[in-house]
């Protein structure tokens, strides 16, 4: 059966438990990409969803300019404890960037994930 989940209210009161138990990515996960993709040190990437920023991480400690978009409150919240000293990382609300935002990423854009 299918269940439409929210993607603004699905982590509510989880952020805590995720930042626990959630798995880090390999550590060679950066380079990997920088073989297979066009992932550059110092590119600007854009994070849809950031969650609890362990990719945003890598990222940022990459030289990347990361553009943070996530649509959970709590989550935006977490996330900027957690960056708010990082010159590269800029934060959003997804909500705000709910119109068609395809033009400005195709052509400002290096990487999304």
């Amino acid at each position: 059966m299918y269940r439409n989940l929210n993607a603004s209210s699905v982590f509510t009161s989880k952020t805590a438990v995720y930042e626990q138990y959630r798995p880090d990515y390999f550590h060679d996960l950066i380079l990997s990409l920088k073989q297979k993709s066009s992932l550059k040190d110092n590119g600007i990437i854009a994070g849809f969803g950031c969650g609890i920023g362990k990719f945003t991480l890598m990222l940022l400690d990459n030289g990347n300019i990361v553009y943070g978009l996530e649509p959970n409150n709590e989550m935006l919240y977490f996330l900027f404890k957690k960056f708010i000293r990082r010159r590269n990382f800029h934060l959003y609300s997804i909500q705000i960037l709910e119109k068609d935002v395809r033009g400005y990423i195709y052509n400002h854009i290096n990487g999304i994930f």
